[in-house]
């Protein structure tokens, strides 16, 4: 009979045992899945940041630079929803709404590499948009209105740059250089979607110095 006591005992401490456990399981798999979560928030909240950095003296519509700011708040919002203590996301998102008049002043870049740099951000700005048309922050217009704005901007860079580049190489008489350069902005600007005066006017400013390099006009 005492047998049956002991063993019985032992089972109850043991079911007992095995429930504690699964509970402290449970809780641990709660706990990082929160971790998780937070983590992944944080990482694109990086992520969108560095393209901010990245893009604030290019040209950028000011519609689309404020759908950014939204997207970072969201997902701000979101972070603290997952973890209401972290008070210093309250100052983030203050600090992402400070950024809506704080937009920077354009800069051409100055180099091919900047070139490249710049555009390849403006091509992760439309991945981003279409992030947040698939998470319904933005309808289909506003997307397809979006991503031509910034196509034209993508190119328009390229065109300031080369411009810029070919028009600083004259002065400096690396003729050949500068030639390269303005005939590259030439074709650019055939071929991007813009304003016919402002087409004309882009062209004609190129023109004036291709039509006679080694003297060109003053800039």
């Amino acid at each position: 009979m005492w047998l049956t006591v002991v063993i019985a005992a032992l089972l109850l401490v043991l079911i007992a045992s095995l429930f504690v456990s699964h509970l402290a399981y449970k809780r641990e798999q709660a706990m990082l899945a929160i971790e998780q979560r937070f983590g992944a928030l944080r990482s694109r909240t990086e992520f969108l940041q560095e393209i901010q950095s990245a893009i604030q003296h290019l040209i950028m519509p000011p519609l689309i630079w404020n759908y950014l700011i939204d997207f970072h708040i969201s997902l701000l919002t979101q972070m603290k929803e997952v973890k209401p203590d972290e008070a210093y996301l309250n100052d983030l998102i203050e600090e992402q709404e400070a950024l809506r008049s704080q937009q920077g002043v354009y800069q051409v870049p100055a180099t091919d590499r900047s070139i490249v740099r710049a555009q390849k951000y403006i091509k992760y700005v439309m991945r981003t948009l279409r992030q947040m048309r698939g998470e319904n922050m933005l309808s289909a217009h506003q997307l397809d209105e979006s991503i031509h704005q910034l196509s034209y901007v993508h190119n328009v860079i390229e065109i300031d740059a080369h411009t810029q580049q070919g028009i600083k190489a004259l002065e400096q008489r690396h003729y050949q250089e500068g030639v390269t350069h303005l005939k590259h902005a030439k074709a650019m600007i055939a071929r991007t979607v813009m304003h016919d005066e402002e087409r004309q006017e882009r062209t004609q400013k190129v023109d004036q110095y291709l039509a006679n390099p080694y003297s060109h006009p003053a800039s």
